[in-house]
């Protein structure tokens, strides 16, 4: 399967570990490169004690090489352009502006 791109998920302990899973899990079955974020490179811990590696900084990413961002904001995703799952908000990167 060819892939939709890379898309960054910014996690910290104490994240909802079966939500991240099962979101990760079904973003790479669409075919999508799902990127782990934090602030520091220390595994996190989740709600449930499942420990998730950390794959790249937040400070590290480049938003001009991702398809988006996974957001997890509960009734903020209502706001959101394409809610996936209860909750859980795919917003595409060429939406997002940083200004420096």
């Amino acid at each position: 399967m060819l892939s939709r791109g890379k898309v960054l998920f910014p996690i910290a302990d104490g994240v909802e570990d079966l939500e991240y899973w099962v979101t990760r899990m079904r973003l790479e079955e669409e075919g999508y490169q799902v990127l782990s974020a934090s602030l520091t490179r220390d595994d996190v811990v989740g709600k449930n004690g499942l420990v998730i590696p950390v794959e790249t900084l937040l400070t590290e990413a480049d938003s001009r090489a991702l398809a988006g961002l996974v957001l997890r904001f509960g009734l903020m995703s209502l706001l959101l352009p394409k809610v996936i799952w209860f909750g859980v908000a795919l917003l595409p990167t060429s939406r997002i502006s940083v200004e420096s």
